[in-house]
């Protein structure tokens, strides 16, 4: 029997996999540092969360989530007056700092334990500029769905990124990376989109872009490398659906005042 990536396979069972594999070496690393600086600099967003706002336990949208949470466009009061907020409005920073900040510690450590259980397996496996452009592209993917489908509504939370290194997770273990054939993942995928689509309060395009823009860049990454083909061309890919993702959520947050699938 020989380790993998959960419990043990047989060696028959390692040999066929690397098979599959057909010759994906991808430059990883030992320490998931990407994975940890992430991680802490969400739990320092949300520390300043419950210092600026008591209410924050439980889920309040306090002036924080309000200066710097994703939304398009939308009202309001600042020193008694009516003020625009929003993308539209050249806050353009938000498509970006919304996903670093949560709704309570209840979705701050859902967020958190799904970001250190994915970014354990992946950011060894990819390597860390390879982790990063993932996490950065399904971010972006993550602020358009939200934008697209709610230009209106404040949307916080890393889960659009999260969603999307599952979707290159998956892709990851049916190419055989990870030794396993994407069961295990599906099969966590399939359980969070249906908490997705059955409760009203969850950013539905936040996820479903984020899961999008995931599989595809970590399609994009593994299918470059098992060709044995430059790994220039994917960086330039990944850099070129980071910038379309993002001029979409200008135009999205455009449509704050008529939205798109209103």
């Amino acid at each position: 029997m020989s380790a993998a990536p959960v419990g043990f396979q047989c060696r028959e069972c390692v040999a066929a996999g690397a098979k599959r594999v057909r010759g994906i070496r991808l430059g990883g690393v030992g320490t998931p540092y990407l994975t940890y600086a992430l991680v802490l600099v969400n739990c320092v967003l949300a520390a300043a969360c419950l210092l600026t706002d008591p209410d924050w336990p439980s889920g309040h949208i306090g002036s924080i989530s309000r200066h710097l949470g994703t939304i398009g466009g939308g009202f309001t009061i600042e020193n008694g007056r009516p003020q625009l907020i929003g993308v539209d409005q050249g806050e353009w920073y938000r498509i970006v700092t919304g996903a670093f900040i949560h709704a309570g510690p209840v979705h701050l450590a859902f967020n958190m334990l799904a970001l250190w259980q994915i970014g354990m397996l992946l950011e060894p496996a990819l390597g860390r500029l390879r982790f990063a452009l993932v996490y950065f592209v399904a971010l972006l993917g993550g602020s358009f769905g939200a934008l697209l489908l709610d230009p209106d509504t404040i949307t916080v939370g890393a889960s659009g990124a999260i969603f999307g290194l599952m979707g290159t997770l998956f892709i990851a273990e049916r190419q055989g990376l990870l030794g396993g054939r994407g069961m295990s993942i599906a099969f966590l995928l399939v359980i969070n989109l249906a908490i997705t689509f059955t409760n009203s309060g969850i950013s539905l395009g936040g996820h479903l872009g984020g899961l999008v823009a995931g599989a595809v860049i970590g399609w994009v990454f593994l299918e470059y490398e098992r060709r044995g083909l430059s790994s220039a061309v994917p960086i330039a890919i990944a850099s070129a659906l980071a910038f379309t993702a993002f001029a979409g959520c200008i135009w999205a947050a455009s449509t704050w005042m008529s939205p798109v699938f209103s």
